[in-house]
């Protein structure tokens, strides 16, 4: 969620880019600006995008926008819908042409990411007195790539940022509920089954 957006984004990122910290900030200017100019897209591939770009060159004056997309990792943005019940809602992937990457190395980074954000800093507070914690993290509803990655138990690759007193994270999405993520400190990541009589748990409330 991006407040202060006017419509609701699809936004492709390239695999293994990270998707919250300093490149949220930018990816948050680029969509005001926009929707400012009344603009419902833009992409790094001419193919995409005709408008910014001609015979395989940017047009001058959006070279340094797609500079700054290609910063942060981000493959193309769409506005999806202007429903003001959708405004702000961001719909992240690491798609392209429909195949998610068979390493599902966005994983950590998403993880890293969430950590840094006030649900996430609330988690790990809570478990500072636990000895070696496990914190369980439900992938956000529109970050399509994590159910995407798990429904074809594609295992990530390298360690989430996570503070020294938490052993062990799960990693679960509404959109692949008969699998889940988990990643051991010193083992590294790991797919497992879900029994069936859990697939439709319901869902824990989100943290205060």
């Amino acid at each position: 969620m991006i407040p202060g957006l006017l419509g609701a984004w699809a936004v492709r990122f390239r695999s293994g880019a990270r998707i919250g910290g300093p490149p949220a900030t930018k990816l948050k200017e680029l969509l005001k600006n926009l929707e400012q100019r009344g603009e419902s897209g833009a992409s790094l591939e001419p193919y995409e995008d005709k408008s910014r770009w001609a015979n395989g060159w940017p047009v001058p004056e959006y070279a340094a926008e797609l500079d700054m997309m290609k910063s942060i990792g981000v493959n193309s943005v769409a506005q999806i819908s202007t429903d003001p019940a959708w405004a702000g809602r961001i719909f992240a992937s690491t798609l392209s042409h429909g195949v998610a990457s068979p390493t599902a190395e966005h994983i950590a980074p998403y993880v890293s990411d969430f950590l840094t954000t006030s649900e996430g800093q609330n988690k790990v507070k809570k478990l500072e007195a636990a000895p070696e914690a496990h914190l369980f993290v439900w992938s956000d509803q529109s970050h399509l790539s994590v159910g995407l990655a798990l429904r074809r138990r594609f295992e990530p690759v390298g360690d989430p940022d996570i503070p020294a007193h938490i052993g062990d994270i799960w990693v679960a999405s509404r959109f692949e509920p008969a699998a889940v993520y988990r990643w051991s400190r010193g083992s590294g990541w790991a797919v497992h089954e879900v029994p069936e009589e859990l697939h439709r748990a319901p869902e824990p409330a989100a943290a205060e």
